[in-house]
């Protein structure tokens, strides 16, 4: 099998706080999710995850989505056992 002979599920998911610019990492995000696209079939929440409350879920439909790795965009800053958080949780390169 080569690498092009599959599409891949490419998990992605942007983190960050809500009093830093969130919308330009939005903007960043719906950017990436293009280029993406391009190249494979993308998962993840399409809004930049800035509340703790809100990471249990995007990393459970993350989980559900099965993805092949997974892109962790720094929006802003992150909230702080996210990474940890993804990592333990979907064991893929991320």
């Amino acid at each position: 099998m080569t690498a092009f002979s599959i599409t891949p599920t490419i998990g992605v998911i942007s983190i960050g706080t809500p009093w830093f610019d969130v919308a330009t990492a939005k903007r960043h995000l719906d950017e990436t999710r293009v280029v993406l696209n391009r190249l494979g079939t993308v998962v993840g929440p399409e809004e930049v995850i800035v509340w703790e409350h809100d990471l249990a879920p995007a990393v459970a439909g993350l989980a559900n989505a099965r993805p092949d790795v997974l892109i962790l965009q720094i929006g802003t800053f992150p909230i702080g056992d996210a990474p940890a958080a993804l990592a333990q949780a979907l064991r893929v390169p991320i």
